[in-house]
């Protein structure tokens, strides 16, 4: 891999984001730490037990504000994890015993080491440099609607990479939730936006939209542990797949959102509108709603009415991407601020079961009023706003209105 400390000399601002909202996860091995972990916290495999993963996220951190070299960041970072004994392998110096084993081996651990941190250095800052480009890339993605994966087709590219080089998608498609590069340790691969006018003189082929998400198992570490992998396969049988542990956009912040609504989920029920009003309000429901993707946890569903729907996982109540995007199109004019009311209108007003699926509220305010439509899936798994609109201002349009949803039930 190229050395990236030019790229990030000037600290782009969402390489900064990316890398700042990471928690840190110290782990025993990068294969217990699952891809969408991985978006989200900031690990380094047998780095539990030792005190060294803030040393070593610091360093990090410096090197992408002050545009280190590797060899930069190694001089910085050794002597600190060779006086905490992260370094070498763990091998006692004064017996030679071996104090810790690979599972399943009978080779000793390996802690730093010259190569590690250059592993280190290179992956964080790829995955940083990727996650911003992304970030940008998909604010942009009115003016360059579709995105080609770009391979270095040469001796050492990996044959699904290979595989992958020219295929074009529409940004917005599903396929870059897990195809979006980087697809494994030191991968070269990169994303080109297009414009419309660029795919049109060019006569390139845009992939189709029908397709889904697969899984299979592989297995990692000389096969004592396996790992579950997604990719996508086309609506013509073609499967396209990351490596293990790379099967997540970077900086998708779905993990973040999911932890947000299942906290919601442990609040009473009285306290349910407030919280998700701050939520709604907040610069993340602002950014999302702006560049939607995945989805965003909008409520919660107060338990009797899970039950009416035969809903036994979470209650959040999920509001997809696809779902905002009809919601732009049908109701431009909701502010954020009426969908920080989804909760209240869900918790206070008067609740219609349409079918077995769905659920519709309705709750009358001065001036007007909101209609929610909630629906289970089809496994009764996830629960999904599919509607959000105003009553009618009119008093009289609005209560005929309210009289004739009401009699759905």
């Amino acid at each position: 891999m190229a050395d990236l400390s030019a790229v990030f000399k000037k600290a782009p601002k969402e390489a900064v984001r990316y890398l700042a909202e990471k928690r840190s996860q110290p782990s025993e091995g990068w294969e217990t730490v699952s891809a969408r972990q991985q978006q989200q916290a900031f690990t380094v495999a047998q780095s539990a037990g030792f005190d060294v993963l803030g040393d070593i996220r610091a360093a990090i951190e410096q090197a992408r504000d002050k545009g280190w070299t590797h060899k930069q960041f190694q001089e910085q970072l050794k002597p600190l994890l060779q006086a905490k004994g992260w370094w070498g392998q763990a091998v006692d110096p004064e017996t030679g015993e071996i104090m810790k084993m690979y599972p399943g081996t009978s080779r000793a651990v390996r802690y730093g080491t010259p190569a590690r941190l250059k592993l280190i250095y290179d992956q964080n800052m790829a995955g940083a440099n990727a996650a911003g480009r992304r970030e940008r890339q998909l604010a942009t993605s009115k003016l360059f609607p579709y995105w080609r994966y770009v391979a270095v087709m040469d001796g050492s590219t990996r044959p699904t990479h290979r595989a992958l080089g020219g295929k074009v998608f529409p940004a917005d498609h599903p396929f870059w939730a897990v195809n979006y590069p980087p697809q494994g340790f030191r991968c070269r691969c990169t994303v080109q936006a297009l414009t419309q006018a660029q795919v049109d003189k060019s006569g390139i082929q845009v992939e189709a939209s029908e397709g889904e998400f697969v899984e299979r198992q592989v297995a990692v570490n000389s096969g004592r542990d396996v790992m579950t992998v997604r990719g996508w396969k086309t609506g013509d049988g073609r499967e396209f797949w990351p490596d293990p542990g790379f099967d997540h956009a970077p900086g998708d912040r779905q993990l973040t959102r999911d932890r947000l609504g299942k906290s919601m989920e442990r609040l009473p029920d009285s306290a349910l509108p407030a919280a998700a009003r701050v939520v709604s309000k907040g610069a993340g429901f602002a950014t999302w709603r702006e560049h939607p993707e995945g989805s965003f946890p909008i409520a919660t569903l107060p338990q009797k009415h899970a039950n009416l729907l035969g809903h036994k996982g979470s209650r959040t109540v999920q509001l997809s991407a696809d779902t905002m995007r009809k919601q732009e199109s049908h109701h431009p004019e909701l502010a954020n601020a009426e969908y920080a009311l989804v909760q209240e209108t869900i918790s206070t007003g008067q609740m219609v079961q349409e079918d077995p699926r769905t659920l519709l509220y309705v709750a009358e305010q001065p001036g007007g009023g909101q209609v929610v439509v909630v629906k289970a899936t089809r496994t009764a798994e996830g629960l999904f706003v599919t509607s959000v609109r105003r009553l009618s201002a009119s008093q009289a349009k609005r209560d005929a209105e309210v009289r004739r949803l009401l009699k759905k039930g």
